[in-house]
C-alpha cells in the first residue's frame, strides 16, 4: 500500500499567499545573479514515453520544470517523446529512435537521464546496456509501476518514484462513503499498464469478500457505456488506465473519463488527476505534477553529488481530491472525507467573495520596502542583458541551423518570417522563398488542411499555448506527405511570433496504417477462428474469449469474461491451465460440462503461457476444439475393426484350408503332367525303335531265305564255289546291317532309360550339360521328325553340373513341347535354338523360337497355373508353371521370359553349377 501525505486543506482562499510568494520569488530570482556567480549549466535528457498534449505527460514535465526552478539548478532539459501511446513500439521503431538520438546528441554531453513511464525507462536501460548511453550515467524515473521494484533495485545508478494508485484505500473509502455498496466495477484496456492495474485490483478481491468485483475490458466504448448505464445504486466504478478500446479507438484519460461519466448513474473514482473531469466523484489520486516534482528533487540531489545507488526507490504520493457537485449528487457528507481532502467547485463563502483587496493591501505594504532594492538590481540586470543580447542572437541562429526539425517562424496572421535549412530539406523550397509562401502552399489544401484551418491552429496556440498536431503537407514537387507540428507562441525581438517545429512522420504514418490493418486482421482472426480461444490471467480469471469458444460451451460470450476458473463446477481442465500460468504448456482431452450452460461435450484443450512484449508471464492462452464427432467416429471405427477382425479371422481359416487343398491338387496335377510327358516320350521312343528293329527283322528274314537256298544247293550237290562266295558276302552284309540296327536300338533304349530314370525320380548327380540335353533331345526327335520344324543346339561340352538332371531335362522338354504346341501355325516352318555358356559359378541357357510370340497380357500370366492359349485343344496350362517352379524351387535358378507379338519368345535360364541341397540331403 502506498504511503499518503495529505496536503493542507485547499478549500480556503489562496490568492494573497500566492501573490506574496510570487513577489518573493521574483525578488529572489532578481537578486540571485547579482549575489552569486553563474554556475555551469548541466544538460539533462528527458525521455517521455508518450506525446506532448497528453495531460499525464504534460503534468510530469511541468512538475520537472517547477522542481528544478525551486531547486535553483541551472539545467537545460532536452525533451524527447517516444509517442508509444499512439504508436505501439517495436524493436525496429526503438532502433530508429536510438539512431536519431545518437545523431542528435552526438556532440552534446548529457549529465543525467530522466525517464517518464515504463516504455521510456525500458528504452533508456536498453540504451545503457548496449553502450549507446554511458554505463555509469545516472537514470531517474517517474510514472513506473511499483511491481517492478525488485528488478529495478538491482540496476546500477538508478533511482526514481513509482506511480501506483492506492486502489485498496479507494475501495475502503468507497465502502465508508457508500455503506450499501455491493458491486465494484473496474474499467481498463488491454495495454500493458491496464492489464497490470487490473491484476493488482483483482488481487484485492479476497480482502473485500462482501464486494463482487467485475472487470470491463476488451470491449468497444459503446458496449462499456451500455453496461455502465445498467448499474444500480449499490454499485460504484473505479477507472483504471483506458486509452484504446477493442476496435482500436484511441482516447486520452480525460476523454475516456468523460465518456464513462456521461453514461454511469453511480459514483466514479479516479486513480490519477488526469481523470478528474466533470462528472467524476474524485478519489485518492496520483498527481502527475507531483511525480515530476519528486523526480526533479531526486535528480537535483544527484547533480549535487549524491550517489543514486544510496537513494532508495520512492513511492508516489496520493492526494484526496473530490468534486463538490458529485458529493451533493450522491448525498455524500463531506465530513466523511479525509481531513485534508481538497474539495473542488465548492461555492465560495461571503468572506471568500471579496478577498482580493485585503490581500492586495497586505502585499503592497510588504513590497514597498523592496522596491528600491529591486530597482537597483533591475538596472544592473538591464546592463547585463544588453551585453548578452548579441550573444543570444548568435546562439539563436546557431540553434536554428543545427536542429534537424524544420523550424518556421510566423506572425499571428500566418506570414512566414523565417525558416531554417531543415525547412528547405523537408519542403524543397529555399529559405529565401519561404517568406513568400502561404500556409496553403505548404499544405494539401484539402479539408481539414486548408489555409483557414491553419489560421485556426495559430489562433488556438496564441490562446491556449503549445499545440501539437499532425498535418498533411505539400512538397515543392507537389508530393503530399505527413508531418507533426509542435506550434507554440513566442516573443522574438519584442514581436509576438508563432514558432512551428515540423517533423516528417510519413514513414510513421505508413507504419501506423499497416499496424492498424494488422491489428484488424489479428482481431478478426481471433474472433472468427474455427477453434475456441480463451485468455486467462495469473489469477485464473478469463479476460478474453472468442465466438467459437462461447459456441463450444453454448454460453454467452460476455458472460464468460471475468469467470474465475478455479470456481468452475467441472475442474478437469484446470491442471492444464495452471501449467500455463506456471510457464509450461498443458493439455487436457476428455468430456467437459459447462458451468454456465450445463452443456456436456468432448473437448481437446491445449494451453500455453502468455508472455508480454517485455518477456513477463501475464497469464495463459487456451485453444479448445470440439472433438465429439471425432470421438464418436473413433468408437464406431473401433467397433467396425472388431467386427472386421472377427470376419477376417473366419475367412483366413477358410482360405488356409482352401489353399492347402489347392496345393495338394496342384501337386497331383504336376505329377500327372510329368507322367503324361513321360507317356508321350515312351510313345515317341517306341515309334523310333520300330525302324532299327524292323530293319533287323527284314535282314534276318532275307538271311534265312538265303540260308535255305544254300542248303538246297548243298543237298542237290550243285553248290559251287561262286555260289558259296556270294552267300558269304550276303551273310557279311546282313550281319553288318543287323549289328548297326541293333546298336541304334540299344542307343535309343539307353537314352530313354536314363531320361526316364531322371524324370521319374528327382536324384542328384554330376552330369555334363551337353550330354544331358542331347539325351533329352534324342527322345524328342521322333516327334520333331513328324514336323517341318528345325531344332538347333549349340551347347559346348565341359559345362558340368552337380545338380538334378531330371528337372533340367523336363524344363527343356516342356519348352520344346510348348513351342510345338503353341508357337507355330500350320503354315510356318519353325526354328528352335538352344544355346548355353558359363558365367562364373553359373550356367546361362537361352531358348528361342520364331513363333507367334505373346502379347503383354499373355506374357504377364505365362507362368500362372492353368493359363493356356489352347484350352480344350491339348493345352493343360501347367507346362510353364511347372517349368518355372522347377527352375526356381528345385534347381535354385531364375527363369526369365522376353517376347514380342509376331517375333517369337526367348527364355533365359540362369542356373548355379552347384544346386542348393533339398531338405533331407547332405
Amino acid at each position: 500500500m502506498l504511503q499518503h501525505a495529505w496536503p493542507p486543506a485547499k478549500t480556503g482562499n489562496r490568492s494573497a499567499p500566492a501573490l506574496l510568494l510570487a513577489v518573493l520569488l521574483l525578488l529572489t530570482s532578481a537578486l540571485r545573479p547579482a549575489l552569486a556567480a553563474p554556475a555551469e549549466r548541466q544538460h539533462l535528457l528527458v525521455i517521455t514515453a508518450y506525446h506532448a498534449g497528453l495531460a499525464w505527460t504534460d503534468g510530469q514535465l511541468a512538475g520537472l520544470q517547477d522542481g528544478f526552478a525551486a531547486a535553483g539548478h541551472p539545467v537545460e532539459l532536452h525533451v524527447e517523446f517516444l509517442d508509444t501511446k499512439r504508436l505501439s513500439p517495436t524493436p525496429e521503431y526503438f532502433a530508429q529512435v536510438a539512431r536519431l538520438l545518437k545523431e542528435k546528441y552526438r556532440t552534446q554531453k548529457i549529465d543525467l537521464v530522466i525517464t517518464q513511464d515504463d516504455d521510456a525507462l525500458d528504452f533508456a536501460l536498453h540504451q545503457r546496456q548496449t553502450g549507446a548511453l554511458p554505463g555509469n550515467i545516472p537514470i531517474v524515473f517517474s510514472g513506473v509501476a511499483g511491481k517492478r521494484s525488485a528488478t529495478l533495485e538491482a540496476e546500477p545508478a538508478l533511482t526514481g518514484v513509482f506511480d501506483d494508485a492506492d486502489i485498496d484505500s479507494n475501495i475502503i473509502l468507497l465502502k465508508k462513503l457508500r455503506p450499501t455498496l455491493q458491486r465494484l466495477f473496474f474499467i481498463h484496456d488491454q495495454s500493458r499498464t491496464g492489464l497490470a492495474q487490473a491484476a493488482g485490483a483483482a488481487a484485492l478481491a479476497a480482502k473485500h469478500p462482501e464486494l463482487r468485483f467485475e472487470f470491463l475490458s476488451a470491449l468497444p466504448v459503446g458496449a462499456i457505456q451500455a453496461r455502465l448505464a445498467e448499474l444500480d445504486a449499490n454499485s460504484a466504478v473505479i477507472m483504471l488506465t483506458f486509452n484504446r478500446d477493442s476496435t482500436g479507438r484511441q482516447l486520452s484519460h480525460a476523454e475516456a473519463s468523460q465518456l464513462w461519466a456521461a453514461a454511469a448513474p453511480v459514483p466514479l473514482i479516479a486513480k490519477e488527476d488526469g481523470m478528474l473531469v466533470p462528472g467524476v466523484l474524485g478519489g485518492l489520486v496520483v498527481s502527475s505534477h507531483r511525480q515530476g516534482l519528486q523526480a526533479a528533487q531526486l535528480a537535483s540531489r544527484i547533480l549535487a553529488g549524491e550517489d543514486p545507488e544510496t537513494m532508495p526507490l520512492s513511492r508516489g504520493w496520493s492526494e484526496a481530491i473530490f468534486d463538490y457537485r458529485q458529493l451533493a449528487r450522491f448525498a455524500i457528507d463531506p465530513d466523511l472525507l479525509p481531513a485534508n481532502a481538497e474539495i473542488r467547485h465548492r461555492p465560495p463563502s461571503l468572506r471568500q467573495t471579496y478577498p482580493r483587496e485585503f490581500w492586495l493591501s497586505l502585499a503592497l505594504i510588504g513590497s514597498l520596502g523592496l522596491v528600491a532594492l529591486l530597482l537597483a538590481v533591475l538596472m544592473r540586470r538591464s546592463q547585463r542583458a544588453q551585453r548578452t543580447l548579441a550573444s543570444s542572437e548568435r546562439n539563436y541562429r546557431e540553434i536554428l541551423a543545427a536542429t534537424n526539425e524544420a523550424i518556421i517562424i510566423q506572425t499571428p496572421s500566418g506570414e512566414i518570417v523565417e525558416a531554417n535549412e531543415s525547412f528547405s530539406r523537408l519542403y524543397g523550397h529555399s529559405t529565401a522563398d519561404a517568406r513568400h509562401l502561404s500556409l496553403a502552399e505548404l499544405s494539401s489544401n484539402q479539408p481539414p488542411f486548408t489555409q483557414s484551418e491553419a489560421l485556426q491552429r495559430l489562433t488556438q496556440a496564441q490562446q491556449d499555448g503549445v499545440q501539437v498536431f499532425e498535418w498533411h503537407a505539400r512538397h515543392q514537387n507537389g508530393q503530399l506527405f505527413w508531418v507533426e507540428v509542435a506550434l507554440r507562441p513566442a516573443e522574438i525581438g519584442g514581436q509576438p511570433r508563432l514558432v512551428a517545429a515540423v517533423r516528417d512522420i510519413e514513414q510513421r504514418k505508413q507504419t501506423e496504417s499497416a499496424l492498424r490493418a494488422s491489428e484488424e486482421r489479428y482481431r478478426l482472426l481471433l474472433r472468427h477462428s474455427p477453434v475456441g480461444i480463451v485468455h486467462f490471467d495469473l489469477d485464473m480469471k478469463i479476460t478474453y474469449a472468442n465466438d467459437r469458444f462461447a459456441e463450444i460451451l453454448q454460453a454467452p460470450r460476455d458472460k464468460l469474461i471475468g469467470i474465475d476458473l478455479t470456481r468452475l463446477r467441472d475442474q478437469s481442465p484446470i491442471p492444464a491451465c495452471r501449467q500455463a500460468t506456471e510457464g509450461t504448456p498443458g493439455y487436457f482431452q476428455g468430456e467437459y460440462q459447462s458451468t454456465l450452460s450445463g452443456h456436456r461435450t468432448w473437448v481437446s484443450f491445449r494451453t500455453a503461457p502468455a508472455i508480454s512484449a517485455q518477456g513477463e508471464l501475464i497469464g495463459g492462452i487456451g485453444i479448445v476444439e470440439d472433438i465429439s464427432a471425432r470421438i464418436a467416429a473413433e468408437k464406431a471405427v473401433l467397433q467396425l475393426n472388431e467386427d472386421l477382425e472377427h470376419r477376417v479371422a473366419e475367412r483366413t481359416t477358410a482360405l488356409v484350408k482352401a489353399n492347402a487343398e489347392i496345393k495338394a491338387a496342384m501337386t497331383q496335377l504336376a505329377q500327372a503332367e510329368r507322367l503324361a510327358a513321360l507317356g508321350s516320350l515312351v510313345a515317341g521312343v517306341a515309334h523310333e525303335l520300330n525302324t532299327p528293329l524292323g530293319n533287323a527283322n527284314t535282314v534276318a528274314s532275307t538271311l534265312r531265305g538265303r540260308i535255305k537256298e544254300l542248303k538246297g544247293s548243298l543237298d542237290a550237290g550243285a553248290l559251287s564255289k561262286s555260289a558259296l562266295l556270294g552267300f558269304m558276302s550276303d551273310i557279311s552284309q546282313a550281319s553288318a546291317l543287323i549289328e548297326r540296327n541293333i546298336e541304334r536300338a540299344a542307343e535309343l533304349i539307353s537314352s530313354f532309360k536314363q531320361v526316364a530314370v531322371d524324370q521319374t525320380s528327382i536324384r542328384r548327380r554330376r552330369f555334363d550339360l551337353a550330354q544331358a540335353v542331347e539325351e533329352m533331345l534324342a527322345t524328342l526327335r521322333p516327334r520333331l521328325k513328324r514336323t517341318v520344324h528345325q531344332l538347333k543346339v549349340e551347347i559346348p561340352a565341359g559345362i558340368v553340373f552337380d545338380s538334378y538332371p531330371g528337372p533340367l531335362e523336363q524344363i527343356v522338354a516342356n519348352l520344346v513341347l510348348n513351342s510345338l504346341t503353341h508357337a507355330f501355325t500350320a503354315e510356318m516352318v519353325g526354328e528352335i535354338a538352344l544355346s548355353a555358356h558359363r558365367e562364373g559359378d553359373e550356367a546361362v541357357l537361352e531358348y528361342r523360337d520364331n513363333g507367334r510370340g505373346m502379347d503383354t497380357a499373355e506374357a504377364s500370366r505365362a507362368f500362372d497355373p492353368f493359363f493356356t492359349t489352347r484350352l480344350g485343344n491339348g493345352g493343360s496350362g501347367l507346362g510353364l508353371y511347372i517349368t518355372h517352379n522347377l527352375a526356381n524351387d528345385v534347381l535354385g535358378g531364375k527363369l526369365q521370359l522376353d517376347t514380342v507379338p509376331g517375333q517369337g519368345v526367348r527364355y533365359t535360364l540362369r542356373l548355379p553349377l552347384n544346386a542348393p541341397f533339398k531338405i533331407g540331403e547332405s
